[in-house]
């Protein structure tokens, strides 16, 4: 087992690299780092021992890294100290977040559901919805944010710029994010044709 130095350091390394991943700087994965993100560097910080705080709180590696991705999808700039001592809209994201993970299934079933109903209220499509001038309004249908990034996946729709500020921030966090989630893009596929807003004449990008 590392020693307390070493974690804070390895902690210090995931934080750079989630927070670079969510800044679209970088893909991190666990065990990612940069030449220069040497033991010696961060030494040399003047905020170490919040690093040695926050291994101190939460010294599961995994948990450590879930709260850092959770923290910095809300605020791509925010401080280790933000998934330590947690304010309360990114506990609340936090929980959610993981919550919805362990029920992907169930919550995506869910989501498409909603949103067959939202086309069918509408006149729309899903099709439709992935353009750059509709996709925002994903963000509005109570949806959770795995299955917009998955979604994603299949349809690239945030490859799409805008001169929107807050699209190009989300556009952004949900194509980063969905280069994390290790999910079964083909059994979602399943669940979209058989709410009938996919056809075998639609177009997806190749997941």
């Amino acid at each position: 087992m590392a020693s307390f130095t070493r974690q804070c350091y390895f902690t210090w390394i995931d934080y750079l690299g989630i927070k670079l991943h969510f800044q679209n700087k970088l893909d991190w994965q666990p065990g990612y780092r940069m030449p220069n993100w040497t033991e010696t560097a961060f030494m040399k910080r003047n905020d170490v021992q919040a690093f040695a705080a926050f291994v101190d709180f939460v010294p599961s590696l995994r948990e450590r890294q879930d709260r850092l991705i959770s923290a910095l999808i809300k605020n791509p700039n925010s401080h280790v100290t933000e998934a330590h001592h947690m304010p309360d809209d990114v506990y609340d994201f936090h929980i959610a977040r993981l919550s919805n993970l362990r029920a992907f299934g169930y919550n995506f079933s869910k989501d498409i559901d909603t949103i067959s109903d939202y086309c069918y209220a509408n006149k729309t499509t899903l099709q439709e919805m992935m353009l750059v001038n509709t996709s925002p309004l994903l963000l509005r249908c109570d949806i959770c944010l795995e299955t917009i990034a998955v979604l994603d996946k299949i349809y690239g729709f945030t490859n799409q710029e805008s001169l929107s500020p807050l699209w190009e921030h989300n556009r952004i966090i949900i194509a980063q994010y969905g280069k994390l989630l290790n999910l079964n893009i083909h059994d979602c596929l399943s669940v979209i044709y058989e709410a009938g807003l996919m056809t075998n004449l639609d177009n997806p990008r190749n997941p």
